[in-house]
């Protein structure tokens, strides 16, 4: 049996190099670097945390309707299919590497000029994908003609989003994972 929603990771290392040189002995022209391993403190949430699901946020929707046309004979009230957020089991913390190589160089008259190549590597970053997405073909009428409205007088209304999604009864159904990446390269003058 799982003691969390998510598997409980060790504590991370997060080493960390800096270097500073001076060239010329005389303090005019210093070579500096750095690089650092650094971890996301906190997964995601928010005030509230990763999972915001049903019971703790219904919001019942009655779409094309007004107080006066809301309980006409004829018209029911229901509530739209929920959507729904889970999260991966495994996952890893989100990182990222960084690095930095520069040079500096005061050139008189109080001003110094640098120039430093810096680097980011982002990885294992949180990301949503959708569990339930409405099929982009389910759409296309000359495809799948059984998706044409019927209830709507025009030849080309479509059924909504929520009859057309694989998991009938939900919205979507988000899942909060690692499958992100980023890279962020510059130099700096």
């Amino acid at each position: 049996m799982p003691r969390s929603f998510r598997e409980i990771l060790a504590p991370q290392i997060e080493p960390r190099l800096g270097l500073t040189w001076d060239l010329s002995g005389q303090g005019t022209t210093i070579l500096h670097a750095s690089a650092g391993l650094f971890h996301n403190a906190r997964l995601g949430g928010g005030s509230f945390g990763n999972l915001r699901n049903p019971p703790f946020f219904i919001t019942p929707s009655v779409p094309n309707a007004t107080t006066s046309t809301m309980f006409a004979p004829g018209i029911t009230l229901t509530e739209r299919p929920a959507d729904l957020q889970s999260l991966e089991w495994d996952y890893k913390t989100p990182s990222s590497y960084n690095w930095s190589i520069g040079l500096r160089r005061d050139i008189g008259w109080g001003t110094v000029v640098d120039a430093t190549y810096i680097g980011t590597l982002g990885r294992n970053l949180e990301m949503y994908y959708n569990l339930n997405a409405v099929p982009e073909e389910a759409k296309w009428l000359d495809v799948h003609p059984e998706n044409r409205d019927p209830g709507s007088t025009s030849a080309t209304a479509i059924l909504a989003d929520n009859f057309l999604r694989p998991f009938r009864g939900y919205g979507a159904i988000r899942v909060r994972g690692n499958s992100g990446s980023s890279d962020y390269h510059a130099l700096q003058v």
